[in-house]
């Protein structure tokens, strides 16, 4: 026997998928696609588009990683990110500025950012403890 698809059963399996998948997500997904049908009209390419998205995607999957850690020592969400990502700037940029290149160049960074990152958290876990209670001003000014 073969079941019936019904009005209703189709509208029930919409609901559900719109209620696992959320409203939000829906609307982000759908703006996002219809952007990408409009822009050949525009003259930009949907490769382009599609490569910056990826790209964008992945710096904010490591931002987010770098948020992990704060989460489990019980801090606020931003405290230690600012330093971080100073922390890989400075490392990043003094690779370059020491004339390495490829490989050899993002190992270096990592270490200038390891170094950096380690002395700047050191510092402001010091402020942090003599602040105590005024935390969130001083990660303001951070």
């Amino acid at each position: 026997m073969k079941k019936e698809i019904t009005q209703s059963s189709v509208k029930e399996k919409i609901k559900g998928f719109i209620d696992s998948f959320g409203w939000p997500r829906l609307i982000i997904a759908g703006f996002l696609l219809l952007l990408f049908l409009v822009a050949p009209l525009g003259g930009i390419s949907i490769l382009t588009s599609i490569s910056d998205v990826l790209m964008r995607f992945g710096m904010n999957s490591i931002m987010v990683l770098a948020m992990v850690p704060m989460i489990h020592s019980g801090c606020g969400l931003n405290f230690g990110l600012p330093l971080g990502i100073i922390s890989g700037l400075l490392g990043g940029t003094l690779s370059m500025q020491f004339g390495f290149t490829g490989g050899v160049s993002f190992l270096v960074a990592i270490l200038i950012t390891v170094f950096f990152g380690t002395l700047f958290g050191w510092a402001y876990g010091v402020l942090l403890n003599k602040v105590k209670g005024g935390e969130m001003m001083i990660a303001t000014y951070v």
